[in-house]
Formats: structure tokens, sequence, C-alpha cells
């Protein structure tokens, strides 16, 4: 009996190992981002964004828009640093405020490495300059 039990603990230990061995070596990734600039938050759901993601990110923009947007006691002021048309009031009623035009949109995700891009990397890596001496 303990022979059986012994085998049967081998194989149980055995299972992760053979799984990584079917699968191959671990799949290389890397992060890919990409910024995309939209002026409302309709056009950003048009670009397939999900509508959630659109709407929290006007919201964080137009709150952090107003933190540390410029406020100017007079219109002509701002309009002079944003030219005419692009200054409002701020919400609080208590300063003139550039208007906000849009929102840049990051969005980040991990895909796998496909073969054909780690190959020019290699070789680029791989590859030196032989220096010939200097002359005399």
């Amino acid at each position: 009996m303990k022979r059986s039990k012994s085998v049967r603990l081998v194989l149980l230990g055995s299972v992760p190992f053979a799984l990584v061995a079917c699968d191959g070596q671990p799949q290389a990734t890397r992060e890919v981002r990409q910024t995309q600039h939209f002026s409302s938050v309709r056009d950003c759901v048009l670009a397939q964004v999900p509508s959630a993601i659109c709407q929290a990110a006007f919201d964080d923009a137009r709150e952090r828009g107003e933190l540390i947007a410029p406020r100017y006691l007079d219109l002509q002021r701002c309009e002079d640093d944003f030219f005419a048309g692009n200054c409002m009031v701020s919400r609080d009623n208590r300063a003139y405020v550039p208007i906000a035009k849009g929102l840049a949109l990051t969005t980040q995700r991990t895909v796998p490495v496909q073969p054909e891009d780690e190959q020019p990397e290699q070789a680029s890596s791989s590859s030196s300059g032989g220096g010939g001496g200097g002359g005399g």
C-alpha cells in the first residue's frame, strides 16, 4: 500500500510540470498603449470605448480641470491668453476659466509577443559594429 501512495504523490506532483511542458515556454508579453483624443463622450463611445469608461474619464477630467485651470477675474485677460470665445465662467461663478476642448484618453493592455515581433529586436540587439583601429 505504501508503494501505491508514493506513486500517486509522484504522479500528482508531476502534473504541473507536464502541463508546462505541453504548453511550451511561458508566453512573452508586452505593454501596448494607445492615446485617442475625443471632444465629447459621444465621440469616445463611437470609437468603441465602453460608455462607462468614457463618462468617467470626462467627469474626472472636468473635476481635475477645475482644480488646475488658471482662473481670471476678468474675461478679457482670460481671452488674451486663450483667445476670444474660449473662456467661460467657473462653476462657482467666481472667475473665468478656459473652456476644455476635449479629452486625451490613454488605454493600456498586455498582449502576447508574436515570434516575428521578437526576431527584429533580437537581431538588432545581437548585432554589433566592429571598430577599426585608428590611423597613424
